[in-house]
């Protein structure tokens, strides 16, 4: 006669570890579903920060690289002001006996190693002479401080027959940065000298 008590206990061992067995599995996978997700949302989190900190990094590369530009065109545009006062000193204070201007005269008044490459090309016959220089194109260079400025100036005759007309054009170089500008001026003809007085004695 079979025993049924045996039968059914060993059933019931064998449901227990069966269910035993995967309640196990389950909890494995489980876990290791936890960790995959927990590495997909630090991975996200990471390329996320990272995308933003190399934003921030460009963001902020741009902004100095525009300062440094900013500061670049401010010292060539001072660069080329300094060029137009020069050249007005000289055309304005460095005036030959008889003379109107001392613009034709810059390239002997001036030292060679300021006023560099100098010269002096008249734009009609005698238009660069010392006295009556009312038709002349000057150029030259000079450096100081690591910048430099490039002169193009022409003195030619005005509409106004009691003037001349004086162009400027300087260019300021400074750290591959240039910025130009140019100045107008009106240069009156000064009134010739008057003659010297002579003492006169008379007897009585």
């Amino acid at each position: 006669m079979i025993d049924t008590t045996k039968i059914q206990y060993k059933s019931f061992r064998w449901l227990k570890f069966n269910f035993s067995h995967r309640e196990s599995s389950y909890a494995d996978t489980s876990a290791s579903g936890q960790k995959g997700v927990s590495l997909i949302i630090v991975f996200f989190g990471m390329s996320i920060l990272l995308v933003a900190v190399l934003s921030m990094s460009t963001i902020l590369f741009n902004e100095v690289k525009i300062i440094s530009n900013a500061s670049n065109v401010i010292s060539s545009f001072y660069s080329a002001s300094s060029g137009i006062e020069k050249t007005l000193y000289y055309a304005r204070k460095q005036i030959p006996v008889g003379g109107h201007t001392g613009i034709c005269n810059i390239c002997n008044t001036c030292n060679s190693s300021d006023c560099q490459n100098c010269t002096t090309t008249p734009l009609a016959s005698g238009g660069c002479g010392l006295v009556s220089c009312n038709n002349c194109r000057v150029s030259y260079q000079s450096s100081f401080s690591n910048r430099t400025y490039l002169i193009d100036a022409t003195i030619s005759p005005n509409t106004n027959p009691s003037s001349y007309v004086l162009n400027i054009i300087s260019k300021g170089l400074y750290s591959n940065t240039a910025r130009t500008i140019g100045s107008i001026q009106s240069v009156p003809l000064l009134p010739p000298a008057p003659p010297p007085i002579t003492r006169i004695q008379t007897t009585k």
